[in-house]
């Protein structure tokens, strides 16, 4: 989420352009869908979910960049053994942590197996993290990374695709000395980024030496980032489910039964979330019946892949 202080524009006719972009873009990324075969109902995912401006209770107003480019649910988790169905296990993930003040606060004090991503230029991310580590949480940084939409404002800080692999190091060590704690990263937006070889080559091989993993948000469907992390080396994951992609209680319920079917069938299942009423309010009633349907929640980092 990106804060917007003053109104510097007009309101309406932004958010207009924005969303012509953004169509745009999405017709493009259609054909390119249908080149490779895609499944079709997939298509309806590009047209839904334009951007919206959000009013947390504290009165301030972000601009929610929309989802990119999100063929929903992948259906393709990363590991296939037939035996990990003996003790199916999901990981739930809170991306934009640190934003909306209430609903961030709100994640925090969900149960400790749910990892939590904190944007680090959010003011108070030093004390979320505090906050979500004496709950017991997992923290990863919710890495601001370039969008193939030139225009989206990135906090101050982010990975760019022009960016020399001193300029990237230089760029992560900024974003690192946010908060502390942190076991793993994955990617704010990215859509560029994230289908850049040699740059996500760079960036995995930074957070290799750092010993953290790369879970892949996949906000586009073309990244690379699974295949370069396997090429090095590196512990990653993907994204199975986007519980939130419409901001509706009976979304988030679909999300979730989608959930538990891709566990139940491949033995795992990673979802990501944002700090919104219709999620947090869908995870407090939802998390405590897992154990129940015989799903073990855990932590981001027992899922990755090590190569």
């Amino acid at each position: 989420m990106i804060v917007v202080s003053t109104y510097l524009f007009d309101p309406f006719s932004y958010h207009d352009d924005i969303k012509r972009e953004y169509y745009a873009e999405q017709a493009v990324l259609k054909a390119q869908q249908e080149a490779q075969k895609f499944d079709p109902v997939a298509e309806d995912y590009f047209t839904k979910n334009p951007p919206k401006m959000v009013y947390p209770d504290n009165g301030e107003m972000y601009f929610e960049a929309p989802v990119e480019a999100v063929i929903e649910p992948t259906l393709d988790p990363v590991i296939k053994d037939p035996l990990a169905k003996r003790s199916a296990k999901i990981a739930i993930v809170i991306d934009d942590v640190g934003m909306n003040r209430k609903w961030s606060k709100a994640s925090i004090d969900l149960p400790a197996g749910v990892t939590l991503a904190l944007l680090p230029y959010a003011d108070k991310v030093r004390e979320d993290a505090k906050a979500a580590r004496e709950r017991g949480h997992e923290l990863i940084i919710h890495t601001p990374m370039e969008a193939m939409n030139p225009d989206l404002d990135y906090g101050g800080m982010s990975l760019m695709t022009s960016m020399s692999l001193k300029e990237l190091s230089q760029a992560f060590d900024k974003i690192t000395q946010t908060f502390d704690g942190y076991k793993g990263v994955n990617n704010h937006m990215g859509s560029k980024l994230t289908q850049d070889e040699d740059a996500m080559r760079q960036l995995m091989s930074i957070l290799k030496t750092r010993q953290l993993y790369f879970l892949d948000s996949k906000t586009i469907h073309t990244s690379v980032a699974p295949q370069v992390a396997e090429d090095v080396g590196l512990p990653y994951a993907v994204r199975d489910v986007f519980l939130d992609h419409e901001d509706t209680p009976e979304y988030v319920a679909h999300a979730l039964s989608e959930v538990e079917r891709i566990a139940a069938e491949y033995g795992q299942a990673i979802a990501i979330g944002h700090p919104k009423e219709n999620t947090i309010e869908a995870l407090q009633k939802w998390l405590p019946t897992l154990k129940d349907k015989g799903f073990e929640l855990v932590p981001m980092s027992e899922l990755v892949v090590t190569p």
